[in-house]
């Protein structure tokens, strides 16, 4: 199977919306039946059996290939995780190098912990009130905090404009927008 052949419906896409969609079911229970419905597949039994048997006869080194594109073909945030997994993997020496300081060139970002103490507590605390003052703005922060799991952020929109005018030139757009009163966020950050 590849990603053109994947049917939305696929055992392989119910299990991902099940697991790992924040948006892949309304309500536990939209989850379960995602669930069920995958285990019920016919080519559930099928696909498991392509891979193993690949590795069974190939071995791991060269048969895992062939069960990952069957258990998670190219199309499924399962797959898109392994992908970024296996990235992460080939890059840690690297990463691992810079923590130990082989690089003497690159500076230490702020901990979490220097950017807090840093923080205006006033207006931290404004935004928080604000965003929970009303119901409209109780489900927007709910689906902010949701976009953390979320592969393309949903009302990411964080600066509320509105459309003044747009300027059309032979090579350039320009719109032109005017910005709500907003709040920001500073801290200092001290890199020689």
């Amino acid at each position: 199977q590849n990603a053109v052949a994947l049917s939305p419906n696929s055992w392989q896409k119910r299990l991902d919306r099940a697991f790992l969609d924040v948006d892949g079911a309304r309500n536990p229970q939209a989850r379960f039946r995602l669930i069920q419905r995958a285990l019920k597949d016919p080519e559930l039994s099928k696909d498991l059996t392509k891979g193993i048997n690949a590795v069974r006869e190939k071995g791991m080194a060269k048969g895992h290939p062939e069960l990952i594109d069957a258990f998670w073909p190219e199309g499924t945030l399962a797959r898109e995780d392994i992908v970024g997994i296996q990235s992460l993997v080939k890059s840690l020496p690297e990463r691992v190098e810079e923590v130990r300081g082989g690089d003497s060139k690159q500076q230490q970002s702020p901990s979490i912990r220097d950017v807090i103490q840093n923080c205006d507590i006033d207006v931290f605390q404004n935004t928080v009130r604000e965003s929970f003052n009303t119901e409209e703005n109780r489900k927007r922060s709910f689906v902010l905090a949701q976009n953390a799991f979320r592969r393309t952020p949903k009302s990411a929109n964080l600066l509320p404009f509105a459309d003044i005018d747009t300027i059309h030139s032979n090579d350039a757009t320009v719109k032109i927008r005017s910005i709500e009163e907003s709040s920001f966020y500073s801290t200092k950050m001290d890199y020689d």
